[in-house]
């Protein structure tokens, strides 16, 4: 059957964060749990990166995990000199990076799986999320990622937001293999 997820963006309370997501996690009974890690966890946005590490010991629970959380940062630069991969990746979380070409050049999605690779993640576990959504900056479609994820080497991706997208991108990205 389908698999369904919990995700939520977390704050500046990683123990408290990771007390609530075993609770909604156990009491809707989720399949798995995608954290989304953000400013609060970025020293270059005024948060901390040891929450990283802190959030990470504090989740205890029997499902598949992941982060979801900035792509890329410009080239030639990684985000590993701010924001802390490490106890997500040994930890065994899959990385699910934010590929919104539509908001930023920086996350256009070969150079985010690149910038993955670069901070560590072993391929089989990083599956980058497309944005298909208009943010004022410019509207992508299916079919603009499409040949990138065809390309990229990772197993599967995501699109954000999913009501967003139309028949035609959902068509499209349902081809990507």
């Amino acid at each position: 059957g389908l698999k369904v997820c919990a995700w939520g963006p977390l704050g500046e309370n990683p123990e408290q964060d990771a007390a609530a997501v075993v609770k909604v996690v156990a009491d809707w009974k989720f399949d798995c749990y995608i954290a989304n890690a953000e400013d609060a966890y970025k020293s270059d946005s005024g948060g901390d990166p040891a929450r990283s590490g802190r959030f990470v010991s504090a989740l205890k629970l029997g499902v598949p995990l992941a982060l979801s959380t900035y792509g890329a940062a410009w080239k030639p630069w990684n985000l590993s000199s701010v924001f802390d991969y490490v106890p997500w990746r040994n930890g065994g979380y899959h990385l699910l990076p934010q590929a919104y070409w539509n908001v930023c050049e920086c996350y256009e999605p070969l150079w985010v799986i690149q910038h993955s690779l670069e901070a560590g993640w072993p391929i089989e576990r990083v599956h980058p999320t497309v944005g298909i959504f208009d943010d004022g900056q410019r509207m992508l479609t299916g079919a603009d990622y499409a040949p990138l994820l065809a390309q990229d080497g990772a197993t599967g991706f995501s699109a954000y937001l999913a009501e967003e997208m139309t028949e035609a991108d959902y068509a499209t990205l349902s081809s990507v293999r």
